[in-house]
């Protein structure tokens, strides 16, 4: 018997990947419906029709990992994942972002691997300010952050190509 490796349509490699996670089982959502509403509003999409859906991933995880540091969403778009997180955007709360992305990367190489493995959205690590961007562009907090694979943006726009776009740039 050969092993015939089989590749699922494009829109239906997220969905599957988050109902084979048992932590997120039951949390894939079409379009944008995992996101909360009041955090919609700080992505957009250059084409609904390449959408693949999205993940509330501390919703569903909350109660499994109640003190963890826990990341927001993830969203895939164009066959490609990008993992989005929306949080106050001051240099305070670098360091609280940097234990996020680590939860995170550890979450998906141990306990989401067949999400962490999808193709990812460039930038893959997005930190959207839920407010006012505190942090300056050239400061030692977006070093930091640039050297941990964050990206900061006030606002994310997924576009056809695996770059995004943000509008006014903090950093």
């Amino acid at each position: 018997m050969t092993n015939v490796k089989t590749s699922l349509p494009v829109s239906s490699s997220f969905k599957s990947a988050v109902e084979n996670t048992p932590d997120v089982k039951d949390g894939f959502q079409v379009g944008l419906k995992a996101v909360r509403k009041k955090d919609r509003e700080l992505i957009d999409v250059a084409d609904s029709r390449l959408l693949d859906g999205s993940l509330d991933i501390d919703g569903q995880v909350k109660s499994k990992y109640p003190h963890a540091p826990r990341w927001d969403y993830a969203v895939a778009y164009g066959g490609r994942v990008c993992f989005c997180e929306v949080h106050p955007a001051y240099t305070s709360e670098v360091s609280k972002m940097i234990k996020k992305l680590k939860w995170l990367k550890d979450w998906l190489r141990t306990n989401a691997s067949l999400i962490g493995n999808l193709p990812s959205y460039h930038p893959k690590y997005v930190w959207i300010a839920s407010g006012k961007c505190g942090i300056t562009k050239n400061s030692p907090q977006a070093k930091l952050c640039a050297s941990s694979g964050l990206t900061q943006m006030p606002k994310l726009t997924l576009t056809c190509s695996s770059t995004s776009s943000a509008s006014n740039s903090g950093l």
